[in-house]
């Protein structure tokens, strides 16, 4: 009988630690792995060649764009295919949103400020409350008003306008701010490509009419941080090997334990098994190479995780945008191409 009760007590505090265990697991606390061996560098390596990415500079065969220097932090980026143009937008505290575009051969050709005038892109044409501007692949045109349309027209008068245009764009009331006359008064502003000609109405109809707008692409993203074991052959299929990034050396520092999402949590995620320390990278382009070392940077060892930096393209562009959106206030990105 006390065996039995013996036996019976071993089984309930075992089972009283697997509880806690589970516990311990579900409220975010990190597993029990033993942190990895670190990875020696490679025989002749040498740190001071790598500077920081943040003071990345070209060279006489190299030409390296500062983008986030200049213009804040990236959001997003698309390309327009038919000029063969791509454009970044980029936000500063200190100036707002900027459009800024980059031809084919990696020139800056030209800005768009997001201010309150909104631009918004239809095709090449970045239209906005006032007026608009129009991208080629030699630059950004001047702005031009539209032509308005006076009279208060009705619904009908809308959908009519609609069907015989090319383009069609509205904007709320939401849309032009607080600033202006139409967000008081509640007034959608119409903007048109009508018989070749911008226009423009601003009435208090809100019914909703589907736009009409040309589409853009993104660029493709060819490298991603947290993908570091692309073959060569992989490589070659970007640019047919012009341009190929790769990590050189990662200086493991800080081993950070997988940590599993903890009860409540609303993104449902956790820590993915990760070194922080600094990595070392080598971008070849061409027959030369840019080095550069990011502090502070991440290597996903399990369970993937945010990626931090990209390097993105398109086959029609001779160029590259290598971007880098790690912890803080980082905002470096790049422009990388070859001196014509």
């Amino acid at each position: 009988m006390k065996t039995a009760l013996y036996i019976l007590g071993f089984i309930a505090l075992g089972l009283a630690a697997l509880f806690g265990v589970a516990l311990w697991v579900l409220s975010g606390a990190p597993l029990f792995n033993i942190a990895p061996r670190k990875t020696p560098p490679p025989d002749g390596f040498v740190a001071s060649n790598f500077p920081a990415i943040a003071d990345l500079a070209g060279t006489d065969a190299i030409s390296v764009l500062n983008l986030g220097a200049t213009y804040g932090r990236h959001f997003e980026n698309y390309y327009l295919p038919d000029q063969q143009v791509a454009y970044f937008i980029h936000h500063s505290d200190e100036a707002g949103g900027t459009n800024v575009f980059i031809n084919a051969s990696g020139d800056r050709i030209g800005t768009i400020k997001d201010s309150g005038n909104r631009p918004f892109p239809i095709g090449n044409v970045f239209a906005g409350l006032d007026g608009y501007q129009t991208v080629t692949s030699d630059g950004v045109k001047p702005f031009t008003p539209y032509e308005v349309l006076e009279k208060d027209l009705t619904f009908e008068d809308l959908k009519d306008l609609h069907a015989e245009s090319t383009y069609y764009r509205s904007f709320s009331h939401s849309d032009a701010g607080p600033d202006r006359p139409e967000y008081d008064a509640k007034l959608t502003t119409h903007v048109f490509l009508h018989e070749g000609v911008w226009k423009k109405a601003v009435t208090s109809v809100r019914d909703y009419i589907d736009w009409k707008v040309a589409s853009f692409d993104d660029l493709d993203v060819q490298y991603e941080h947290s993908d570091r074991g692309r073959s060569p052959s992989w490589l070659k299929t970007f640019y047919g090997g012009k341009y190929q990034l790769r990590l050189t050396h990662f200086d493991q520092q800080d081993y950070i334990r997988k940590r599993g999402a903890p009860m409540g949590s609303t993104t449902g995620t956790g820590t993915p098994e990760h070194w922080r320390g600094t990595g070392y990278y080598t971008l070849n382009v061409g027959d030369d190479a840019l080095r550069f070392s990011i502090p502070n940077d991440m290597l996903i060892l399990s369970g993937g995780g945010r990626i931090l930096m990209t390097l993105e393209g398109n086959e029609a562009l001779d160029f590259v945008f290598l971007n880098f959106h790690g912890f803080g206030d980082a905002k470096e990105s790049f422009i990388i191409s070859t001196p014509q």
